[in-house]
């Protein structure tokens, strides 16, 4: 497959022109801005002249500081120079138009959230209670926005929000990392679209519970049903609002003439004030005069009248608006329709042409968005409101689902390899995009029992769900999928996977179960590279209980097994693996033959990150020969280069390698240096590997015995409060 194209707004909204923009408008020169926010004038002057495209977090924060920004800017400011899109989970939804007749609901949304910590907005769809919501969120100083409208899970609801606030943790449940990372601070979180995951409500009293100063705004099509919440009701537009809202959208569809007012005020009665009825019947004078869409709109409730008795009547209008724009289609854009409406969270052009079946999908598309029935924004990607699509769904064959859940099979396997590459980061914000998608597809997967659908896709995502703070997630999809009985090589890979995640969050002995399934399977079907990953996860979990020579054992099978393959990335990682145990069994002549055979490959095969990580170890070796000045000359290096690809894994790793080859000889600058690493490590999803920890820990003991506890203490807690950039500017002098 090939790779998103990269928009062009990238050249107005990169690190370079952001930082220079904000720079200017707060009137300081590099060097003023550089003293105000303790970054480095060298890391600016290069941000800006486009040679760093992104910047640590740590030094994000401080610059979005020094240059005033608001919530909303700073933000938008960190994500862009994260090199993220800033279309995230938390940043609240900008609309091109202000919110027409909605003061009041506005103000008593407001009004409500002083007086409760737990509003809901209720409503039928498409009456307006998204705008709301984010009008309210715009009105307070510190708002997540965090949409659920394609989630269909209720239990993913937890670790939704907590990845909107980047609670990520591989150790702790979301509700923990939360808390953590919130504290004390009074934010308003907006959950929009709850109806359909009301068994995820008893997480919202939790939020509540453990967060103080927390208020929930939540949007659904009925109330949560807890304690303490407060009720909003959304109603329709009075006939003055609703008037200015068909003519402001009949402006935009091109309407040029002064229409007739008695009409405009006919067609509001009729749709009874509902904002998302008018916006569709403005739409259609793209097509019509005023005159004709009165007639058709006059026929097309008529017709209707008598319609079901057990939903409210303005859902029943809601409806027949909807169902009146898709009988105005032809036959190819209906079925285009129906089937596009199998996408959660958008869908780019590549994507549609594989559901939509169509000798000329593009054809549709554009009839769609003309219609306003879909919409395609600046990021190259189509989106279809939430009341549309459930309408649609409803004229979708099983074709379709089928056909979204393939694809996005082979949109995993196309990112699987790059997830070891040189451009790791950027796949993993691609797939990021298509989450809600790949989990719509797992969804169909996993209930149709598809077993080479579903571990083919989640085995080839666990990477992504570990690297991305998903790891909780990616393990109930993996789990899942196990649960579907299979004998082929794509089971081999969901078992590699659900045991690595495991592994990760310490959960060692279902990762133990785990390899010992992957082993007999592998023998049974005589694939020696699921015996390799059975044999490398059975040995990294005695390397986690300290048994080194076992782990030994079996990552020297799993090196024998990788040979035939050639210079391949599993053979280098093999290597590695072994030189960790033999350097833990104090083999440190093999071991750094390992290390450095490890290292070489890495390189030879482009992989820097990896590359950086036998250089660390081959730091480690010289530090346990007793050599600490060159293990600290190495370590320097080590961080210098992980500093320069942006790898956060690698540049923790390079500081503490570096702390503990300090500790013996200069105690106080291992603490600075073991300071700088806690910080980061608090900011990460990935824990320390148990067996790096025992060594590095069991060195810095020692030298911290060797100074005052005073001085290590006032020492680390200035390496944890000094700027990453310019900690790492100062340890590779």
């Amino acid at each position: 497959m090939a790779e998103p194209r990269k928009e062009v707004t990238e050249l107005v909204t990169g690190l370079a022109y952001v930082l220079r923009r904000e720079r200017v408008a707060a009137g300081l020169t590099q060097e003023e801005l550089a003293e105000r926010s303790g970054v480095s004038a060298r890391t600016i002057s290069d941000a800006e002249r486009g040679l760093r495209s992104v910047i640590y977090k740590d030094t994000a924060v401080r610059l979005a500081a020094a240059l005033g920004l608001d919530i909303a800017g700073r933000d938008e400011f960190i994500a862009i120079a994260r090199g993220r899109s800033t279309g995230s989970a938390r940043t609240i939804p900008v609309s091109a138009t202000g919110p027409i007749g909605r003061g009041v609901e506005i103000q008593a949304a407001i009004a409500a959230s002083r007086q409760s910590r737990l509003v809901t907005l209720t409503g039928p769809g498409g009456i307006g209670k998204t705008r709301i919501a984010v009008e309210v969120a715009r009105a307070v100083r510190d708002a997540v926005f965090v949409p659920l409208g394609s989630l269909d899970d209720p239990s993913f609801v937890p670790s939704v929000v907590a990845h909107a606030v980047d609670a990520v943790s591989t150790a702790t449940s979301p509700i923990d990392a939360i808390a953590s990372k919130i504290v004390d601070r009074s934010v308003l979180f907006v959950l929009d679209t709850f109806e359909h995951l009301m068994d995820g409500a008893p997480f919202v009293t939790e939020l509540l519970e453990r967060c103080p100063k927390v208020h929930v705004l939540v949007t659904s099509r009925e109330r949560l049903h807890l304690t303490g919440e407060r009720e909003v009701e959304v109603s329709p537009l009075d006939a003055s609002d609703a008037a200015q809202l068909f003519l402001e959208r009949a402006t935009a569809a091109g309407l040029g003439s002064v229409p007739d007012a008695e009409a405009v005020t006919e067609i509001c009665r009729r749709l009874e004030g509902l904002p998302l009825a008018i916006e569709l019947a403005a739409a259609r004078l793209r097509h019509m005069t005023l005159a004709s869409l009165l007639e058709h709109l006059d026929d097309r409730l008529a017709l209707l009248v008598g319609g079901p008795n057990d939903v409210p009547s303005r859902q029943r209008t809601i409806r027949d608006t909807v169902a009146w724009s898709f009988d105005l289609l032809d036959d190819d854009a209906r079925r285009a329709l129906a089937a596009l409406s199998v996408f959660a969270g958008g869908w780019t052009l590549d994507a549609a042409e594989a559901v939509v079946q169509s000798d000329e999908p593009l054809a549709p598309l554009s009839a769609l968005v003309d219609k306003s029935l879909i919409t395609f924004g600046d990021d190259g990607r189509y989106r279809m409101l939430d009341v549309i699509r459930e309408f649609a769904a409803e004229h979708r064959g099983d074709s379709a689902e089928r056909a979204h859940a393939e694809f996005f099979a082979a949109y995993a396997e196309s990112a699987e390899p790059m997830f070891g590459s040189a451009g790791q980061e950027q796949w993993f914000e691609f797939v990021e995009h298509e989450h809600d998608n790949i989990r719509a597809a797992l969804r169909f997967a996993v209930d149709e029992r598809d077993a080479a659908l579903a571990q083919r896709m989640a085995g080839a995502l666990w990477q992504f769900w570990r690297a991305n703070g998903h790891v909780q997630e990616g393990r109930a999809w993996l789990n899942d999928a196990l649960t579907i009985p299979s004998e082929d090589a794509f089971r081999a890979k969901a078992l590699w996977g659900a045991a690595w995640l495991a592994y990760h969050q310490d959960d060692y002995p279902t990762a133990e179960r785990l390899s010992i399934e992957l082993l007999a399977f592998a023998r049974r079907t005589s694939a020696p590279m699921d015996l390799r990953n059975g044999l490398t996860i059975r040995g990294m979990i005695a390397m986690a209980e300290a048994r080194y020579a076992e782990a030994a054992v079996s990552f020297e099978e799993a090196l024998e097994l990788c040979r035939p393959l050639g210079r391949s990335w599993l053979l280098a990682t093999s290597h590695l693996n072994l030189g960790s145990a033999l350097m833990h069994v104090g083999d440190l002549e093999r071991a750094q033959e390992m290390f450095g055979s490890a290292a070489a490959l890495y390189r030879e095969l482009g992989d820097r990150r990896f590359a950086t990580r036998g250089d660390m170890y081959l730091a480690q070796v010289r530090m346990l020969r007793g050599d600490d000045d060159g293990a600290c000359e190495s370590a320097a290096l080590v961080l210098s280069a992980a500093a320069d690809i942006g790898d956060e894994q690698s540049i923790a790793e390079g500081l503490e390698t570096l702390a503990a080859a300090e500790a013996f000889g200069r105690p106080d600058r291992a603490a600075f240096v073991a300071g700088v690493a806690r910080a980061m490590r608090d900011d990460m999803s990935i824990r320390q590997l148990p067996y790096d920890r025992a060594l590095v820990d069991g060195r810095l003991t020692t030298g911290r015995a060797r100074i005052s506890e005073r001085e290590w203490r006032d020492a680390f807690d200035e390496g944890r409060t000094t700027a990453l950039d310019a900690a790492i500017e100062q340890l590779c002098r």
